[in-house]
């Protein structure tokens, strides 16, 4: 049997461990707030942090994604940033760092949380 204080103790672990943000960083993580993707990103200057859902992403490199939030859909271009979406799955919920392109219109990604 452990002693109470060890237990206690390991049970204080499990749960800080348990109460980070979840799931994994590509790229670089700013602290923006999140925005709204088709209402507000198209007069957005500077860093944008985007959330929503992936839909889809090139079948070949997955250089490239669309995220989706409530207002609508947009781009995200992962290339200049030296990571791909390979192993994250379609579906997946998540937040984008980056800036958004007003002559691509899309999202260039410098990071990205799930």
């Amino acid at each position: 049997m452990f002693p109470k204080k060890a237990l206690g103790a390991l049970l204080a672990l499990l749960l800080i461990g348990c109460s980070k943000s979840g799931g994994r960083v590509l790229g670089t993580e700013p602290a923006v707030a999140p925005i709204a993707l088709v209402s507000t990103l198209k007069t957005a200057t500077g860093p944008v942090t985007l959330a929503g859902t992936m839909t889809d992403k090139c079948p070949t490199a997955a250089c490239w994604f669309h995220l989706k939030d409530t207002t609508g859909i947009i781009k995200v271009d992962v290339k200049a940033a030296g990571f791909t979406v390979t192993d994250v799955p379609n579906g997946t919920k998540m937040r984008v760092f980056g800036r958004y392109s007003k002559e691509m219109g899309e999202v260039e990604a410098t990071g990205l949380r799930w």
